[in-house]
Formats: C-alpha cells, structure tokens, sequence
C-alpha cells in the first residue's frame, strides 16, 4: 500500500486533473490520467496515444530519479547552454501554445533539466509530450548527453 504522502499526491492528482501524468518517488509509482482539464476548462478524455507519450516521459521522471541523471555535470551544462538559445525564442510572437511548451523546458532549478531529461528519453523511446516543439532538435547537444547516459547503462546491462 502507498505511504501517506504517496496516497495524498494521488489524491491531489487525481483531483486537480491538470496533469496528464505523475511520478512518485521513493514510492516508484507512475500514474496517468484518464481525463485532463485542457486550459479553456472543458475536461478531455486522454487517447490512447496520449497515453503512450505521458508513459514514456514518466518513465524517464523514474529514471532520473534512480539515476540523478539530469543533475550530472555533462546534461547541466548542455541544458544551460541550450536553454539559453531556446529562450531567446520567448517573448517573440509564437503560435499559440509554443511559448508554454518552451517554457515547461526551462523552469529554473532543477525542475527544468528534470523536465527536459524526461522528455529526451520519452522521444528516443517513440515520442514525447510536447506537442509543439521538438525538444531533441531545439536541443541537440543535451539530446546527445541523454544518449550517452542511455547507451552507458545499456553497456553496464543496465546496472
């Protein structure tokens, strides 16, 4: 059975519908939802192809979180670097939509390489979240940390 805390975030999550997916850790639970609030308020059921994506991005959330992969020394700086040159996109008259996608990829601290580190491994494994950017090629060179981060532990036989 899920701790206290973990059965609270669920219940939060399940309540606030804002989400599409969640991760908790140390209680290694991933959970999707089946329904989402979209930003006009109206509630949309997720498809099964949503799904998919918002699985694959979780579980990179459960990857990171074993591996502290976005916090090593080599994705930091390949997600500073970049973030700055996706950035300068901000604030230029985007499609609707676009600026939020850039956005959630740049959240300061953590959250940000966290995010990003997510969906690099969601689109290796067959596609990511964001619907309107295409992280791997706005961000190439952390792209690239990803991949060697996946193909070292492929040769550790993932250990």
């Amino acid at each position: 059975m899920p701790s206290v805390s973990a059965r609270r975030s669920l219940h939060w999550f399940a309540r606030s519908l804002a989400h599409a997916g969640v991760t908790l850790h140390p209680e290694r639970i991933i959970a999707i939802a089946s329904t989402v609030k979209l930003k006009d308020g109206t509630i949309a059921v997720t498809s099964a192809a949503r799904a998919r994506t918002v699985l694959r991005h979780e579980h990179g959330h459960a990857l990171d979180l074993l591996l502290a992969a976005s916090g090593s020394p080599a994705f930091v700086a390949a997600h500073a670097k970049e973030s700055l040159d996706l950035a300068a996109w901000t604030g230029r008259n985007l499609p609707p939509g676009v600026e939020d996608d850039i956005l959630y990829f740049l959240q300061k601290g953590a959250s940000g390489r966290q995010e990003t580190f997510a969906e690099l491994f969601a689109e290796r494994f067959g596609g990511g979240t964001a619907t309107l950017i295409n992280v791997a090629e706005a961000m190439p060179q952390t792209r690239e940390t990803v991949r060697a981060i996946m193909d070292d532990l492929s040769q550790k036989g993932g250990r």
